[in-house]
């Protein structure tokens, strides 16, 4: 104890008279202190590393288009999520810029989404699932730590994303099996509407029947009418020309024989005139009223001539009348061979509309139900689909709850994960993350789907036989619209016959208005002949009374024949003649009774032939009125067709809505069948939608290669600093004698000596733990030599500064190279002046250049050497300084 006490005294005492001994004592007491609040300072930021570390995303992802038609961008979307989370610092940059920072140390790894990122995601809807997958680069010469802290934040990143990438294939799966039931209730539902759009369509096809059928009854009848109106015209036609013959035989054989007799009476009356002339002037009275007479039966003379000129035209009036109604004859005929074929068109429309309604039956029975023509009940379509609704309803709810149990038994909690390295996650135990009971096991649930899918495989049998019902259902309404064509074919003949009948009746309408017209002319020019006959029967008459007198109650009025017997025996003879019982006398009776005769026969002549134009007229008219009604009935049946044509439209349609309602079963099957089908691929892909693989630019380092750089950096710069503190000191004769700069440039000498003997005994281990050979080896050997040389000359430097200090400093020094460096602790945790350091000091740069060329590139290993070659000659060029300036030597010790 009392030597004990002695020493702690005798060293108090030391210190007490020694202010260097006091200095020494106080920096060993506070090294601890300062070395311990350096090393907090510089890994506190450590403690939120994972937060620090850069990573860099690359999103290539070009978008997609999923099953149902909609626009998938899992890439931007992943990098959205990425965005709202802290678990690392992202940078979305480009793949350039990505590949660059990696190289440069800027980013410890770079995640890269793929360009067919989005179309993978896509494919868990679609038949063939296929797994996506993300590239997790790293440089193989980058921090160990680094990769570990990044690839541990990333698994959670996994994890996170399976978890969504599995709850949205589920709500799309759920959706997707939800809309084709709404789909199948709605197709039931328009197979309803189809059904009862069948029976409208039935009914119409009847009422259509029917109005076809009285449509051709009428006009038969109405053919039937024409008919019998063509006979009477060619009865009249008939009649008329008779008539133009008794005209003629009249105007031959009694008006010309009447008009030469009467010209030979005026002719002798006139010579008889002539004669009694020179009688005397007694006579003159009579001879003046023999003149008016004479005037008189000349007058008579004349219109009888002109009747005879009136009966020439008469005669071919009456011919042209009989050809004109032979025209309007065979008019007529034409009107009814056309009439004939409007009952032949209409018959045979009424034939297909028959087979259509017929068809409409039939498959009004398939669709609704009801009895066959064998009279066997048949159960419709629309109850079948009905039955399938309500087996897939009660399948949908099953297959809900299966999938429920599916998201439950693939929940990424506990669960390990594999990347394409296989060993970037440490191996957890066999049983973690193990279901807690069989209801939880996806095996199970997917052995209950398989069930579903059997179940789900008959329906869509079912629906498959339905849907070839539905086909021949198709067929069977392309027949009744061809037949429909048909008819209408048939009712378009009608109707063009139709409208050849009404031209032929309006040629039947011009010829009766001719025949009318050529009859008028023929009732005025009988009209002219029969004035004409009774002015020659007045006149005749009137000479009569004159001549031979006439008796009236009164008494008896003599004539002139009687006064002119008076007046002498000269004009006895020719008053014989003259007198009623002459010759002459006689003739003139005869005419005049011959000519009343004719006149009354011509006026009763053109009494019919007035009435005949008027009957033609009437006709005529009549013909006109059958013409309109004929031609409102071909409106109607034109109207009919339209209708008929329409009626085809509408089975065109329906045959169109029954394809849409095969095609939406088609799909709804289909849909059904992809959720049902490779249900192993799909669960094992929506269970782990996307994988991370692992990728390394350069070699990557791994084993005892790893920890070349470091070691051989340290083992440098503590062979340097053993150099400075083991090898004599700077020589003080030569400082004094003014020689210090080359004492110093001979002491470095001896320090270099001792380095490279180092640097080749490290550069051996090097190659041997770092497996270099080549020129790998000689540029990793001449970068150790550059290293070793610079860390010499610092530590020369620093001991001729420091002097007695210099073993604490040196190794500070070293422990502040090593928590800056990034060799151990990333340069990306350190921050401050720790971070600036560690670009600067030359045991943090030859750690950084050997470790690229460990790695297997020379990235930046030129720059490195240049900086320690620099960094050495300065600080050789200080210490020769130092020691020519004399200021080292009272802190030098002296040279043994």
């Amino acid at each position: 104890m009392n030597s004990l006490f002695d020493t702690i005294r005798l060293t108090g005492a030391s210190l007490s008279r020694n202010r260097r001994a006091r200095a020494l004592a106080i920096t060993g007491v506070l090294a601890p202190l300062i070395l311990c609040v350096a090393l907090i300072a510089a890994f506190s930021p450590a403690l939120d590393a994972a937060s620090r570390i850069p990573v860099a995303v690359v999103n290539l992802d070009e978008g997609a288009t999923d099953a149902g038609g909609r626009t998938v961008t899992a890439g931007d979307d992943f990098v959205d999520s990425l965005a709202d989370s802290h678990e690392l610092a992202w940078s979305v940059v480009d793949e350039d810029e990505a590949d660059a920072g990696l190289a440069d140390g800027t980013y410890a790894l770079a995640l890269k989404i793929p360009a067919d990122y989005s179309e993978k995601i896509a494919s868990l809807t679609a038949a063939s699932p296929e797994q996506a997958t993300i590239e997790m680069v790293s440089t193989g010469s980058e921090n160990v730590l680094a990769t570990e802290a990044g690839t541990a934040a990333l698994k959670q990143v996994q994890a996170r994303l399976k978890g969504d990438l599995g709850e949205n294939y589920l709500l799309s799966v759920l959706s997707d099996v939800r809309g084709q039931a709404s789909r199948l209730t709605l197709t039931a539902d328009g197979t309803v509407m189809l059904t009862s759009a069948y029976d409208a369509l039935e009914q119409g096809t009847d009422a259509i029947a029917q109005g076809l059928a009285q449509t051709a009854d009428g006009t038969g009848a109405l053919a039937e009418g024409v008919g019998t109106i063509a006979d009477s015209v060619t009865a009249v036609g008939t009649g008329a020309q008779a008539l133009a013959a008794g005209l003629d035989l009249t105007a031959t054989q009694g008006v010309g024989a009447l008009s030469s007799g009467a010209e030979l009476l005026g002719q002798g009356l006139n010579q008889m005139g002539e004669q009694t002339t020179g009688l005397g002037k007694q006579i003159t009275q009579v001879g003046m009223a023999l003149g008016g007479v004479a005037d008189d039966l000349s007058s008579a003379t004349g219109d009888l001539a002109s009747m005879g000129t009136q009966v020439p035209v008469l005669a071919q009036q009456g011919k042209t009348l009989a050809e004109q109604l032979a025209a309007w004859s065979v008019a007529g005929s034409a009107v009814q061979a056309d009439a004939q074929r409007v009952v032949d068109g209409v018959a045979g429309a009424q034939g297909g509309v028959d087979a259509v309604r017929d068809g409409a039956a039939a498959l009004q029975v398939e669709l609704a139900g009801g009895k066959d023509a064998s009279g066997n009940q048949v159960k419709g379509l629309s109850a079948q689909l009905a039955e399938l609704e309500k087996s897939y309803q009660e399948k949908s709810a099953e297959l809900d709850g299966l999938f429920e149990e599916l998201s439950k038994a693939i929940e990424p909690d506990g669960q390990q994960e594999d990347t394409a390295a296989g060993d970037a996650a440490p191996d957890q135990d066999a049983t973690d993350g193990a279901p807690e009971d069989a209801a939880s096991d996806p095996q199970v649930v997917l052995t209950k789907i398989q069930g579903v899918r059997s179940e789900l495989a008959d329906i869509a049998t079912k629906r498959s036989d339905i849907s070839a019902k539905l086909t021949g259902a198709a067929q069977i309404a392309a027949d009744l619209s061809r037949r429909a064509s048909d008819a209408s074919a048939g009712l378009n003949e009608a109707t063009a016959a139709n409208g050849d009948l009404a031209g032929d009746l309006s040629a039947a309408g011009e010829a009766s208005g001719k025949v009318a017209s050529t009859a008028k002319s023929l009732g005025e020019s009988a009209t002219g002949i029969v004035t004409s006959a009774a002015n020659i029967s007045k006149q005749v008459v009137t000479a009569q009374l004159t001549l031979a007198g006439a008796e009236t109650e009164a008494g008896s009025v003599p004539g002139l024949a009687d006064t002119v017997s008076l007046l002498g025996q000269g004009v006895s003879a020719i008053g014989g003649q003259l007198g009623s019982d002459g010759a002459i006398g006689s003739g003139v009776s005869a005419l005049s009774t011959g000519a009343l005769s004719l006149g009354e026969a011509l006026g009763l002549m053109a009494d019919q032939t007035d009435l005949l134009g008027t009957g033609n007229i009437a006709l005529g008219q009549a013909l006109d009125t059958v013409g309109q009604g004929v031609g409102a009935l071909g409106t109607g049946i034109g109207a009919m067709a339209d209708a008929e044509s329409q009626l085809s439209s509408g089975v065109e349609q329906l045959s169109s809505a029954s394809e849409g309602i095969t095609d939406t079963l088609k799909t709804a099957g289909d849909t059904l069948a992809d959720v049902s089908t490779n249900h192993t691929e799909r669960a094992s892909v929506a269970s782990s939608p996307v994988r991370f693989r692992s990728a390394t630019v350069g070699a990557r380092i791994e084993g005892p290669a790893a920890l070349v750089p470091l070691a051989a950096s340290l083992a440098l710069a503590a062979g340097a600093v053993a150099a400075a503190l083991l090898l004599p000191g700077l020589d003080g004769r030569a400082v004094l004698a003014g020689r210090g700069a080359l004492a110093a440039l001979a002491q470095f000498a001896a320090y270099a000596l001792v380095v490279l003997v180092q640097a080749l005994l490290v550069t051996v281990a090097g190659i041997v733990f770092g497996g270099l050979s080549g020129a790998s080896a000689a540029a990793f050997a001449g970068v150790l030599v550059l290293g070793a040389l610079a860390l010499a000359a610092c530590a020369q430097l620093i001991r001729l500064v420091t002097g007695r200090l210099a073993a604490p400093v040196l190794l500070a020094l070293v422990a502040l190279q090593v928590v800056c460096s990034g060799v151990i602790v990333p340069s990306f945790f350190t921050s401050g002046p720790f971070a600036v350091l560690g670009t600067v000091l030359p045991a943090n740069v030859l750690a950084g250049a050997l470790r690229t060329l460990v790695g297997g590139d020379a990235t930046g290993v030129v720059g490195a050497a240049a900086y320690l070659a620099v960094l050495a000659l300065v600080a050789l060029a200080l210490s020769a300084a130092v020691a020519q300036g004399g200021r080292i030597l009272r802190r030098t010790p002296r040279a043994a």
